[in-house]
């Protein structure tokens, strides 16, 4: 017998079809269309059964209840429910001041869920046709939604970019699958917590086992956040902007310590010295400034870059910094007395993240030039050059051994690299540009931010 993949072709609607569902015989099945009609199909004789014509603007979802009927969303704002035997609409539910993009049944069958352009969802007894309660918390148009088995609990996705969690039988929504509104540029973490930087101002806090964000860090910054760096005993941040600013953080209550001045241009990269009281940070203004976190104050500021400074590492044991610019050098200093020690050479594009390893001995280095480069901080050597990348080189962060250096990348690729032998040992692809990256304190879990404002949380389990 002669197969073919498709076994009928169903016409009938005179315009596109928005959605489909299928009824529990097995048999039928339904359509909502641009035509403004939902059409009753035959699956086994190929055929329309039935038009439900009523709507006055386009059906963008379908949904079927238990006992058979089907329920509708449309463009005219209405949610419908359908006699199917009879043909004709049993009731129409209205609240909605936006088009309602789509609807979901309760497993009661007593109960659905609508989403809309006016950015709320609803909860209706159908029974009674009338409005349960309303949630609202997006910011723009909720465009899908989906009931979870208990019966208790949503899932919605908004045009905002965010999916939440919502509680049925109350108002509150739950923790949410939320992410940043904009470039994800830095993220640090400990054992417990991962705090992410982001072009739309904000800074965010995730529990780091989860994956699952614990809130927003208010007030927010006047410009993008480029990079955060946290204290050893993740206790406290310090978080660097195109605001010319840092903020100081007090992760124990999530409020702002201290906004530090002094930079004349944008900061783009910080960092904290495992003292947890002094922090550097590398700006725009081609400088890198020494800071007492505990003062509260810039000490001393690092002259010799002829680009702004992108990247800054401190050694563990706090004596030197590591910095790395757009005039395509890395510079070591002394953090004491303001020293240029040594330069080095070598990347043919701007230096766009440095890490220093746990034993000080190395740096790694990512440039523009699409590669990760070792350095022996001793003698200026370069050690390896891992290639592999086919678009600028944004984060690099070391496992806690110090025997391996993930790095990220504008090309969407997560390498996991040997520092022995400079070895790729594996790749992880995301589905757009990476922009940041760190290790937690377990050793295992890789966080890495994404251009579209999600954060992953990745776990580095079965790795040879």
């Amino acid at each position: 017998m002669e197969s073919k993949e498709v076994m009928c072709t169903l016409t009938g609607h005179s315009k596109g079809v928005k959605d489909v569902a299928l009824l529990s015989n097995g048999r039928h099945a339904i359509s909502g269309s641009e035509d403004r009609t939902v059409k009753v199909w035959d699956l086994v004789e190929g055929r329309e059964v039935r038009t439900l014509s009523g709507h006055s603007g386009a059906v963008n979802a379908v949904a079927v209840l238990p006992d058979g009927r089907p329920i509708s969303g449309s463009e005219d704002c209405t949610v419908k429910v359908w006699d199917l035997v009879e043909g004709r609409e049993v009731r129409t539910l209205t609240g909605h001041s936006g088009a309602v993009n789509a609807v979901a049944v309760l497993p009661d069958g007593q109960r659905a869920v609508s989403a809309s352009k006016d950015r709320t969802l609803k909860v209706w007894n159908l029974a009674e046709g009338r409005e349960v309660r309303t949630l609202r918390r997006n910011s723009d148009a909720v465009n899908w939604v989906a009931v979870l088995p208990d019966g208790q609990h949503a899932v919605s996705a908004s045009k905002d970019r965010t999916l939440m969690v919502w509680n049925l039988e109350g108002e509150e929504e739950l923790p949410g699958l939320t992410r940043h509104a904009g470039i994800v540029l830095g993220v640090t973490a400990d054992k417990e917590h991962a705090i992410s930087a982001s072009w739309d101002h904000t800074l965010k806090a995730w529990d780091l086992n989860t994956g699952r964000e614990i809130r927003t860090l208010l007030p927010r910054h006047d410009a993008a956040v480029n990079a955060v760096a946290m204290t050893p005993d993740g206790q406290d941040a310090i978080s660097a902007s195109s605001d010319e600013t840092l903020i100081l953080w007090n992760l124990r209550n999530w409020k702002k310590r201290k906004t530090l001045r002094g930079h004349r241009g944008e900061v783009w990269s910080v960092a904290i010295a495992p003292n947890r009281w002094t922090a550097v940070s590398g700006s725009e203004d081609c400088t890198v400034k020494v800071w007492n976190l505990v003062a509260e104050k810039e000490v001393r500021a690092l002259e010799g870059h002829t680009g702004g400074v992108i990247a800054v590492a401190i050694t563990p044991d706090g004596l030197h910094t590591v910095s790395g610019s757009m005039d395509c050098t890395l510079k070591v200093w002394d953090v004491e007395t303001g020293t240029e020690m040594c330069q080095f050479e070598g990347h043919d594009g701007p230096v766009s993240t440095v890490a220093v390893t746990p034993d000080g001995k190395r740096a790694i280095s990512g440039s523009y030039d699409q590669t990760v480069r070792v350095w022996d901080l001793a003698s200026g050597q370069e050690l390896h050059a891992l290639r592999g990348h086919v678009r600028h080189v944004t984060g690099v962060a070391l496992t806690p051994d110090g025997r391996r250096v993930v790095s990220v990348s504008m090309d969407g690729a997560v390498k996991l690299w040997d520092l022995h032998d400079g070895t790729l040992i594996t790749s992880f692809y995301a589905d757009g540009s990476l922009y940041a990256c760190a290790i937690g304190g377990d050793g295992a879990t890789v966080v890495v931010g994404e251009a579209s404002g999600l954060v992953h949380f990745l776990r580095m389990e079965g790795i040879g």
